[in-house]
């Protein structure tokens, strides 16, 4: 197969189209964005329109069969001659790239074009000065670069870019592509590090009404891993994994020091704090003694729209995380990381608060609707709430252990 390329200027876009061929017969053809396919339009434009050979010397066995390269060279260290040679043109490889082309045909009807390519020339990663965290939402992407400086955190820029959660698929993932390109060229002309949060079981909470089921509506949550590592790994930029649990809770305590962060560029820079050698054993000391503290402040900022700030007051402290946890159900049900322990905690407890809260809220929604159906006021608004400014939180009660039950007994 060989590919044709020629430019096509579409508005204020320049558009490549390849066309695809089969024994000098046209197969297919598609387009792209110029900006995304610089790498491909190279590899087409060093392989050529035509194909260049040179004569090469073969050898032959006694049997007539060619030999193999891998045996004629140990036969010219072993100092053998062939029983016979011959000159036969050969197709000259070397300032070529090989291009794997794969036509596929999905359940819709559409057809596919796969093209692929080996890059053998991989930049060296570097060490970072800080990290990038990125906090994936379901229409932006909010980033945080956030280093160490004396042992104290120093939040450096924070950004937001939004993609449309609508609309055609190949739109959105083309704005998506160019937001992910503008992180990792930042990240590589500031030096630094990008840390993604891992969510799992993907499979398992496309249907949940949660963050990631319904980013999965969107796109692919291995899509965007998958365009993260590809360019990350071509550009030479750091790529660290870290765990993402209580991230967006745990923003809470960040927004309090940094109030211009939002919740999603707060989360994003917890995530660049769990990346960091020195950054993770800080937030895991901010975490114990934020949930060893009787009185906790806490900055709920709302996506571009309010801030309010909380002040959380427990009556008894946690217990510690390092105990013998035995088999309570207040306890996690799936082990803990060692270097997320108090981040745990920490993340429950600005859980509760916001349980607390929002029982507060239906509590109040209750009594003014209670109060306009005594008042027979049924299409009168109810005032807006108004969120109190200090909240206290019950002492955990203890749990008993309960055995488990057996699935023989499930109907």
């Amino acid at each position: 197969m060989v590919l044709g390329v020629n430019a096509e200027q579409i508005g204020d876009r320049v558009w490549q189209w390849f066309d695809l061929k089969h024994s000098r017969k046209p197969v297919a053809s598609f387009r792209l964005w110029a900006a995304e396919c610089a790498d491909l339009l190279q590899a087409v434009q060093a392989n050529g329109p035509g194909v260049k050979k040179a004569p090469v010397l073969v050898w032959f066995g006694a049997d007539g069969k060619k030999i193999n390269p891998g045996r004629q060279q140990r036969m010219e260290q072993a100092g053998e001659r062939p029983a016979s040679t011959r000159l036969i043109d050969r197709a000259v490889t070397a300032g070529r790239v090989g291009l794997t082309i794969d036509l596929r045909r999905q359940e819709n009807g559409h057809w596919y074009i796969h093209v692929s390519r080996e890059q053998k020339d991989i930049p060296q990663a570097y060490v970072p000065s800080a990290w990038l965290g990125v906090d994936l939402n379901c229409d932006s992407v909010a980033s945080a670069v956030v280093s160490i400086r004396e042992g104290l955190p120093v939040l450096e820029s924070f950004g937001k870019e939004h993609f449309p959660a609508g609309g055609p698929a190949g739109e959105r993932t083309e704005v998506l592509h160019a937001i992910i390109n503008r992180l990792v060229s930042e990240a590589k002309d500031r030096k630094l590090g990008i840390a993604l949060e891992y969510l799992d079981f993907e499979h398992c909470k496309r249907w949940l009404r949660t963050k990631l089921g319904a980013m999965l509506h969107v796109m692919p949550y291995r899509q965007i891993r998958g365009i993260f590592q590809r360019r990350c790994l071509e550009a030479g930029v750091p790529l660290r994994y870290v765990p993402p649990k209580y991230s967006s809770l745990l923003g809470a305590l960040l927004s309090s020091k940094w109030p211009k962060l939002g919740r999603d560029q707060a989360a994003g820079a917890i995530l660049a704090l769990r990346a960091s050698e020195t950054g993770n054993p800080w937030l895991e000391r901010a975490c114990e003694q934020a949930a060893k503290a009787e009185r906790v402040s806490l900055r709920l900022n709302r996506k571009a729209k309010f801030g309010h700030t909380l002040v959380v007051e427990a009556s008894s402290p946690p217990p510690a995380p390092n105990g013998n946890p035995g088999r309570q159900m207040d306890r996690p049900r799936f082990p803990v990381e060692p270097a997320l322990q108090w981040q745990v905690a920490c993340g429950r407890k600005v859980s509760d608060a916001l349980s607390t809260l929002t029982a507060l809220r239906a509590a109040w929604l209750r009594a003014q609707r209670r109060a306009a159906k005594a008042q027979k006021r049924s299409n009168g608004q109810i005032p807006r709430f108004k969120m109190p400014h200090r909240i206290k939180l019950d002492p955990p009660e203890p749990h008993r252990s309960t055995a488990c039950s057996s699935l023989r007994k499930v109907a």
